[in-house]
């Protein structure tokens, strides 16, 4: 039968130097949420839950361990400003895309605010014509304030931050 390797073990921490083909960033951030008490802790859940994956998938007979996945690791974040935490996502975020080149980069959040930052981020890295596809309840397009962004605001921040995505280049699947 096939051996069985653990997700938990088989992804390691990126050397920076290693040629790889996904690499995980934690962005922790919590302060930027409405309603999102706790996901600050989400990097750490999923990394935890990856004990209970495999690199198998007897369904469709698909091993993915030839893959060199690598944890990047987690951006450090200020515990309560929000806006010095976007700067610090946006300049890691621009390093990693520069350093990685072509590898797909999973990014884990956090809050729903941190899209503006990693995108802003992508689109200088690499000039790419970008645009996002976004599955969830809300718009995220509510009016930006005085209190900063948040997770309900990512989506109008983009389109205002004139990096070249329009609003013909969002797509929201489940808005209501």
């Amino acid at each position: 039968g096939k051996r069985e390797r653990r997700v938990s073990n088989w992804i390691t921490t990126w050397d920076r130097v290693e040629t790889i083909d996904v690499g995980i960033l934690g962005v922790p951030l919590v302060k930027g949420g409405l309603l999102a008490a706790g996901v600050d802790s989400t990097p750490n859940a999923i990394r935890k839950a990856m004990v209970y994956c495999t690199t198998y998938n007897p369904d469709l007979g698909v091993d993915i361990e030839s893959l060199r996945v690598r944890h990047i690791g987690d951006i450090g974040l200020h515990t309560t400003d929000v806006l010095d935490s976007h700067r610090r996502i946006e300049s890691a975020c621009g390093e990693i895309f520069k350093l990685a080149g072509d590898i797909v980069t999973v990014i884990i959040g956090g809050d729903g605010s941190i899209t503006t930052p990693t995108v802003k981020a992508l689109r200088q890295a690499t000039g790419m014509k970008l645009g996002i596809i976004q599955f969830d309840s809300r718009l995220d397009s509510r009016e930006l304030s005085d209190a900063g962004p948040s997770d309900a605001t990512p989506t109008r921040a983009v389109l205002e931050a004139d990096i070249g995505v329009t609003g013909a280049n969002v797509v929201h699947i489940g808005s209501h």
